[in-house]
C-alpha cells in the first residue's frame, strides 16, 4: 500500500499551489533548484507551496512572477495571483483552518537603475530612479566579479551617476549590488589561465595614453601596457596574449602580447649571458602582490619577494624605494613600523641585469593599492587613470 502524500485541503489552496508551480515552470525552475537559490524557502517549503499545504506570501509570489514570467505577461499574472491568494485565504477561514504561518521571504530583489546620492571611500548610497523611497548602500564587495576594487568608491561613482543593478532587502536591511545572481568565475579562471598559456582576446577599449584593455577568450579582462603595443589597435581588434600570472584576491590577470619581447637593455656592460637572466624576471608594467623580506629604514627602501617569482636570478629581490611608496608606507618605514612578512601590491618599473653584480638582476617596483582607482576595467568609463589591476596586465 503506497502512502498518499497529496494535500487534501481546500481546493482554492490547491489552485493557488498549481498557480505557483506554473510560474516556476515559466522560469524552468523546480523546488530543488529554487531551494538552492536566493529566494528564501528550502526545497520542502517549495513543495508545500506547490501542493497548497502552505500559502505563499504575496511578496514572494510577486518576486518570482517578476523574475520568471515574460515581461508582457507579468501584469496579467499579478492580477491572477491576487485572485488566487484572496480565494485561498477565504477558503481557509471558511473551513475554520488556521492560516499557515510563513516567515517573510528574504531576500527581496528589485531590478533597478539607481542614482548616486552620496559617496565615501568605502561605500556609496544610491536611490532608485523609479521609486525615490527605495535607497541602499553599494559596497566594494557588491561590484561585478570582473571589476577591480577602487581605493575610493566615490571617485568611481560620483554623485549624480546612474548604475544598473538590483536592490536586495534581507534581514540586515537593503543594499544595492551590480552582481546579483553572479557566481564568482575566479575558481574557473585560475584553472583555465595557466601561466605561459596563450589565448585569444578582443580589444574593448583604448585609452588616450595608449593602454589597451582587452576581453579574454574565456571571460575576464586585462590590460596591455603601451610599451607592448605595436601598430594601431582599435576596439574589436583580435589578438593573442600570453598569461603571465593570475591573482584572484586582487582580481588581477597579467598578460603579455604574444610574440612581444622586452627590448634589450642598452648598457654595453651587460653581456649576452646577463641578458638571458631576464627570462625568469617579471616585465615592466606587470602588477602583482609582494611580501616584505627586509625593510631598510636607514636607506629608505624595502626589499620584496614577488608573487609568482619566488626565485629571481641570483637570489635577487625587488627593490621599492621611498620615492615610489605611498605616503602612509613611507611614514611607516621611517617610523620603523614596516615588518618582515607585510604584504603590498606593486607594479614593476624596471627589470634588467645588474651591471655591478654578475648573475643578478635589478627589479625596481612602485607601490599601488590593491584594486586601485587607477585600474578600472574595460567597459567602465572612469577616469583614464583608472586602469585595471587586471593589467596586462590587468
Amino acid at each position: 500500500m503506497t502512502r498518499n502524500t497529496e494535500y487534501r485541503g481546500p481546493v482554492e489552496c490547491r489552485e493557488l499551489g498549481r498557480f505557483v508551480g506554473q510560474v516556476m515552470d515559466l522560469g524552468g525552475q523546480t523546488p530543488t533548484s529554487l531551494g538552492k537559490s536566493i529566494y528564501g524557502p528550502g526545497r520542502s517549503t517549495w513543495y508545500a507551496l506547490m501542493n497548497g499545504e502552505q500559502d505563499i506570501s504575496p511578496t514572494l509570489l510577486a518576486t518570482i512572477i517578476r523574475e520568471f514570467a515574460p515581461r508582457g505577461d507579468q501584469h496579467l499574472l499579478q492580477e491572477q495571483a491576487k485572485h488566487f491568494l484572496s480565494e485561498a485565504k477565504r477558503a481557509r477561514a471558511g473551513k475554520g483552518l488556521p492560516a499557515v504561518a510563513q516567515k517573510p521571504a528574504f531576500p527581496i530583489v528589485v531590478e533597478a537603475v539607481a542614482e548616486v546620492i552620496w559617496g565615501s571611500a568605502e561605500s556609496v548610497f544610491v536611490r532608485d530612479t523609479a521609486n525615490p523611497r527605495r535607497t541602499g548602500e553599494l559596497l566594494a564587495e557588491h561590484l561585478p566579479w570582473d571589476r577591480t576594487i577602487p581605493a575610493d568608491l566615490s571617485v568611481r561613482y560620483p554623485i549624480g551617476d546612474t548604475i544598473a543593478g538590483h536592490f536586495v532587502t534581507d534581514r540586515n536591511g537593503t543594499h544595492f549590488t551590480e552582481r546579483h545572481g553572479q557566481l564568482s568565475p575566479w575558481h574557473q579562471w585560475v584553472r583555465i589561465y595557466q601561466r605561459g598559456a596563450t589565448f585569444r582576446a578582443t580589444v574593448s577599449r583604448v585609452t588616450a595614453r595608449g593602454d589597451v584593455f582587452i576581453d579574454l577568450q574565456h571571460g575576464g579582462t586585462s590590460r596591455i601596457v603601451p610599451s607592448q603595443v605595436t601598430g594601431e589597435l582599435v576596439k574589436g581588434t583580435q589578438l593573442e596574449v600570453t598569461i603571465r600570472s593570475i591573482l584572484p584576491k586582487q582580481r588581477c590577470i597579467n598578460v603579455t602580447r604574444s610574440g612581444w619581447s622586452a627590448p634589450a637593455p642598452t648598457p654595453t656592460r651587460a653581456s649576452s649571458v646577463d641578458l638571458a637572466l631576464l627570462t625568469g624576471c617579471p616585465q615592466e608594467g606587470e602588477r602583482m602582490g609582494a611580501t616584505v623580506t627586509s625593510p631598510r629604514p636607514e636607506k629608505a627602501f624595502i626589499l620584496l619577494a614577488l608573487d609568482g617569482y619566488p626565485q629571481l636570478p641570483g637570489n635577487s629581490l625587488a627593490m621599492l624605494y621611498h620615492t615610489a611608496m605611498s605616503t602612509p608606507l613611507k611614514e611607516a618605514l621611517l617610523g620603523d613600523q614596516v615588518r618582515v612578512g607585510d604584504r603590498l601590491f606593486v607594479e614593476v618599473l624596471l627589470a634588467r641585469p645588474d651591471l655591478k653584480r654578475s648573475g643578478k638582476v635589478q627589479v625596481h617596483v612602485r607601490e599601488i593599492p590593491e584594486g586601485p582607482v587607477d585600474t578600472a576595467l574595460p567597459g567602465s568609463e572612469e577616469n583614464v587613470e583608472a586602469d585595471s589591476p587586471h593589467s596586462g596586465e590587468n
